[in-house]
C-alpha cells in the first residue's frame, strides 16, 4: 500500500509518518495524521487530480485541492491555502 507523507510545501513541514493510506484511488486519514486514522476516505483521485470525498471534514467537493505530478501531490487553487509550487505530500 502506498503512503502520502508530508514533504517540503506542507503546512505542517516534513514528517517521517504517513498522513495518508492510498487505497482504491483514495486517500484515508493514516497514523501519522493529526486526528489519528479513519475509516472513510477523505478525498478521491481521479486522474492527476484530488477531490475532498463525503468522508473529508469539510464534506465532498467537485473542485480540486491537489494535483499528483511525479510522485508528488501539490495543492491546487480550490485548496482553502491556496495553489503553490512546493510540494505538500510525497507518495511512497
Amino acid at each position: 500500500m502506498k503512503r502520502l507523507f508530508p514533504d517540503l510545501g506542507h503546512p505542517y513541514g516534513v514528517s517521517p509518518s504517513p498522513f495518508f493510506a492510498l487505497r482504491d484511488e483514495q486517500l484515508y486519514p493514516d497514523f501519522g495524521h493529526p486526528e489519528g486514522a479513519g475509516e472513510a476516505p477523505w478525498f478521491a483521485i481521479v486522474g492527476d487530480k484530488v477531490y475532498p470525498a463525503a468522508g473529508h471534514p469539510g464534506g465532498k467537493s467537485t473542485v480540486a485541492w491537489f494535483r499528483i505530478q511525479d510522485g508528488k501531490v501539490y495543492p491546487e487553487a480550490g485548496n482553502p491555502d491556496g495553489a503553490g509550487t512546493a510540494p505538500w505530500y510525497a507518495i511512497r
